[in-house]
């Protein structure tokens, strides 16, 4: 089963600039059964990049295409690397571990919110009680735009995963215990939590704001989440002076825990803007609601509406539904149902691949 995890966010525009925009790295246990030793390990990356800098169509999201980086000649050979420790002949490092590319498929194409959703998924035979670190890093010309507070003018980026194979007490790799009540008799654990944002985000400046950040384990365990800090984490996008501080989210085994079982980097951009002239924001409804979990059947289609609510009517239109969704997941074009309901169809067969949690975020956005 695949479980689609949603969340709405509402009132972003448009932020021109470089092309990074940020992402989460996450991983699990290809088999979530599997408890032999090495095992298969999955790792899943997912990037915001700038719409006009590297692009998506839908043609590309519905064939699995990867996306088009346009001057960025790069990215290609980009590779989320081991950082430490990285040893890879010795325990407790990434001893199987290589290299993988970064160049991910196209998920989503929001233009007029400037964005392009990529994601990529790797596998990867990696030994019991290795503990490391591996991160995606920028280098000269890549960029975040420019920061507020940044003591540079330009910053570059880095965002870090730690993947943690050191088998939970009972003997699993971060499997979730079988509740005896379940109707059904498969479970999926998840070793890293799950958590996403969509970037760029805008807020109204003198109104104080609450940013929700979607995440989820479904071992149930205990999460926390933490600024990120120093060159590793979040390279030069937070200084203490920075708007734009990059997210970490960790697992523990217990709530007196103080080790993390693993550590999952949600990096985004926050952009100050004048408040609109629009008091109430847009909403996003429809099935599956906010927050939900929706098991789907691989293999079998899957078929959704996305309806954005404009609660301004007089003042202003929706320009968009943005979605941050899943490889191969197909959006219908923007059509407006009345004076305040506007909606986007949504169909998907996943594959056995994509078995395990997903996540699938819509925001609206209005003129």
């Amino acid at each position: 089963m695949i479980a689609i995890i949603t969340a709405a966010f509402v009132h972003f525009t448009f932020i021109s600039g470089s092309h990074f925009n940020g992402g989460t790295i996450t991983w699990h246990p290809t088999d979530f059964n599997d408890t032999s030793n090495p095992i298969n390990i999955t790792i899943t990356q997912t990037y915001s990049w700038t719409f006009g800098k590297v692009n998506c169509t839908n043609a590309m999201i519905t064939n699995h295409s990867n996306i088009n980086y346009g001057t960025y000649s790069t990215i290609p050979t980009d590779t989320l690397t081991c950082i430490s420790p990285c040893n890879t002949g010795s325990s407790g490092n990434a001893r199987g571990y290589t290299s993988t590319h970064i160049i991910p498929q196209c998920t989503d194409t929001n233009p007029i919110m400037g964005t392009t959703i990529s994601q990529r998924t790797d596998t990867k035979l990696l030994y019991v009680n290795d503990n490391f670190t591996v991160a995606y890093q920028s280098a000269s010309p890549y960029a975040w735009l420019p920061l507020a507070g940044s003591t540079t003018a330009s910053a570059q980026w880095s965002i870090a995963s730690n993947i943690d194979l050191y088998l939970r007490p009972d003997g699993y790799y971060n499997k979730p215990p079988h509740h005896q009540n379940d109707h059904q008799n498969f479970e999926p654990s998840y070793s890293a939590p799950l958590a996403t944002m969509m970037s760029p985000l805008n807020i109204p400046k003198n109104i104080q704001q609450i940013i929700n950040i979607p995440v989820s384990d479904a071992n149930d365990d205990d999460l926390r989440c933490r600024w990120a800090s120093g060159s590793t984490e979040c390279g030069d996008a937070c200084p203490s002076a920075s708007l734009i501080p990059a997210n970490t989210v960790e697992d523990f085994i217990s709530t007196t825990s103080t080790a993390a079982m693993s550590t999952v980097p949600v990096q985004f951009l926050v952009h100050v803007v004048d408040p609109s002239t629009c008091p109430v924001n847009p909403q996003v409804i429809g099935f599956p609601v906010e927050s939900s979990c929706t098991p789907v059947q691989a293999g079998v289609p899957y078929n959704t509406v996305i309806i954005a609510i404009d609660n301004c009517p007089s003042v202003a239109s929706i320009a968009e539904i943005s979605t941050l969704s899943i490889p191969g997941m197909g959006k219908g074009n923007l059509t407006q149902f009345n004076s305040t309901i506007y909606y986007r169809n949504v169909t998907w067969i996943p594959d056995s691949s994509q078995i395990g949690p997903q996540i699938l975020c819509a925001m609206a956005v209005d003129t």
